[in-house]
């Protein structure tokens, strides 16, 4: 299931996907929901790193959304 929430955690949009899906190819169909119900203002899009393909962030971009990658780091050896 994807879920995008507002400010407060309310939800904004929602869909479920088929359970072999891949990260990557569900951001879309969301931005598509989301859309729905523009307002005039984007929200700021935040991305767990298994979101964040090069043809995800394009598409973020090319749409009008800002967005922040939350990468975990590497562990020190």
């Amino acid at each position: 299931m994807g879920i995008a929430f507002d400010e407060h955690g309310f939800p904004l949009a929602h869909e479920t996907f088929e359970g072999n899906m891949a990260d990557t190819k569900t951001l879309p169909r969301i931005l598509d929901r989301l859309a729905l119900h523009d307002d005039g203002l984007k929200p700021v899009v935040i991305l767990d790193a298994g979101f964040a393909s090069r043809a995800n962030l394009a598409l973020l971009r090319e749409r009008g959304y800002s967005y922040i990658v939350n990468k975990r780091p590497r562990p020190m050896r």
